[in-house]
């Protein structure tokens, strides 16, 4: 059993599908009489299936969510192979942080390429790699991944395509050199420490190379603690105490640079950042939740993870070992009573809380010292469903199955789920019908529904919620041209926009929803 094409890895688009990547040979005859039996062997998140990827019987691979997963294929006598699947999000647009990188004869980088994708999971598709002059550097695909060899000294571009759609691509420019004794090292002349903090300093070699040695000379011990490693492109300099301090690099060959320290016992400039990802379908790489104007809104029985850390700024990190920073986070989520707390993984300059929002609440949760935010557990939103009556052109919404099932069987369009609503919220929306004409309306208002029901409308209470949180709103629409049954709602902008430009009047948003 061999993957088809001589392929060792697969890709599938989540939410798309392909065909058993298996092939079965017999170097004596058929194999008509045996059979592939499909097991998802493991996936990121451990042995089993986890549902990242579904199998069918015939060996369809369904791409359920991203990440990868090891498919096996084996026969009846159990030969088989076991292939790697990586279901990935199609990427929009992707591009590298430097515009040129260089690499040397010993196919060393002194910054290894790395791509941002826009989406988060475009790594995880198919790309292919081209250079632009491979008689200075050759580029292949190895495992999935791009391989870069060195072969002379010079300058070409190095070019992916993301292999479904090649217009979709990124390049950056290669210089590649000969690794020999630097011409000149460089530091800043000058720099500010923080005692208890540690100070990256950019260290320069000319020409640019990343295999060379260097000693440091610490002039003030007492002051600073200064450490040097080789291949990297930093002096770190931790602040012990206020005052000058003196540092220096040496290379082999004699040349030196030096900077000049002030120590500060002060707290460098920092930001909070911090961010919290669902993992309820048991994903640690999905996409973080989103925090709005009123903080994050979490739904309850959910499993999540919070990350928190300080951002200091220049790359300065927190030196200290009682992790002053981020104690308050466990604590403030510990007293709000919301949230079971599963593990906590901390060092002095991040921490991680795995936990479940088990109650329904609200709480100001001091993520990073000194900064709060707003964490409110929802109950599990409520689906509603969305019917078109083409007799009259009428769009009504409804959470109730029954509901929804009858007037299916009277003749209206099933149109899917619409949105999903919170449980509950402090604004509710109202639902009115108008017996004359037989038409539903909407709303938020108290004086638009008391309005309504003096000329007549039939007041049939709460339809659903509206999200407080104003996560994703329910555009409203009004036809002109319409004696009745003349408004519209929507989720969708681009459904918004069209009726718009075709005659409808645009009336703001209606309510929200969760999702």
């Amino acid at each position: 059993v061999y993957g088809k094409d001589d392929k060792t890895m697969f890709y599938v688009e989540k939410g798309d599908s392909i065909p058993s990547p298996f092939v079965m040979s017999n170097d004596y005859g058929t194999c008509k009489d045996d059979k592939l039996t499909y097991k998802v062997l493991y996936d990121i998140d451990g042995e089993g299936d986890h549902g990242i990827v579904k199998v069918d019987e015939d060996g369809t691979i369904h791409g359920l969510r991203e990440g990868f997963a090891d498919v096996t294929a084996y026969t009846v006598l159990n030969f088989g192979i076991t292939l790697p699947v990586y279901v990935y999000t199609r990427p929009v647009s992707f591009s590298f942080p430097e515009e040129v990188y260089y690499i040397n004869e010993f196919n060393d980088w002194e910054v290894y390429p790395v791509p941002y994708f826009k989406d988060g999971f475009g790594e995880n598709a198919e790309y292919q790699f081209t250079s632009s002059d491979e008689s200075v550097v050759r580029v292949k695909s190895l495992g999935g991944a791009p391989y870069y060899e060195y072969v002379s000294e010079g300058e070409c571009t190095i070019r992916w395509e993301f292999v479904k759609d090649p217009s979709i691509y990124a390049e950056f420019k290669v210089i590649a050199y000969t690794a020999k004794d630097p011409e000149e090292i460089k530091l800043p002349a000058s720099a500010t420490a923080y005692v208890g903090y540690t100070t990256p300093l950019k260290v320069t070699f000319v020409p640019v190379a990343s295999s060379h040695k260097a000693t440091v000379k610490n002039g003030n011990p007492d002051t600073v603690k200064a450490e040097y490693f080789e291949g990297n492109s930093a002096l770190n300099i931790t602040g012990l105490k206020p005052g000058h301090a003196v540092a220096s690099l040496k290379t082999e060959n004699g040349l030196e640079a030096v900077t000049d320290l002030t120590v500060l016992e002060q707290e460098p400039a920092w930001t909070p950042h911090y961010y919290i990802v669902d993992l309820t379908e048991g994903n640690a790489y999905s996409d973080p939740e989103e925090e709005t104007e009123n903080g994050y809104v979490l739904r309850q029985g959910h499993q999540y993870y919070i990350c928190a850390e300080p951002d200091f700024k220049d790359g300065i990190t927190y030196a200290g070992t009682d992790n002053k920073y981020l104690a308050c986070l466990k604590k403030d989520m510990e007293k709000a009573g919301l949230f079971e707390i599963a593990s906590v993984d901390s060092d002095p300059n991040r921490m991680e809380i795995n936990f479940k929002a088990a109650k329904k609440g609200s709480y100001d949760v001091e993520v990073v010292k000194g900064h709060k935010v707003k964490i409110t557990v929802q109950a599990e939103g409520i689906k509603m469903h969305r019917l078109y009556n083409p007799n009259s052109g009428e769009h009504f919404y409804t959470a109730k199955d029954k509901e929804k099932d009858a007037l299916v069987s009277y003749g209206w369009q099933y149109e899917g789920i619409g949105w999903t609503a919170p449980a509950t919220s402090s604004t509710p929306v109202y639902r009115l019908y108008n017996s004359h004409s037989g038409d539903h309306h909407y709303t938020m208002k108290k004086a638009e529904r008391d309005a309504l029901i003096g000329f007549g409308w039939t007041d049939e209470k709460i339809g659903w919620y509206s999200d407080d949180a104003k996560q994703v709103p329910l555009y409203r629409e009004y036809n002109p041209n319409m004696d009745k049954c003349n408004h519209n709602y929507t989720t969708k902008k681009a459904e918004h926009d069209y009726l718009v430009t075709h005659g409808w009047n645009n009336e703001g948003i209606g309510w929200y929803g969760i999702k």
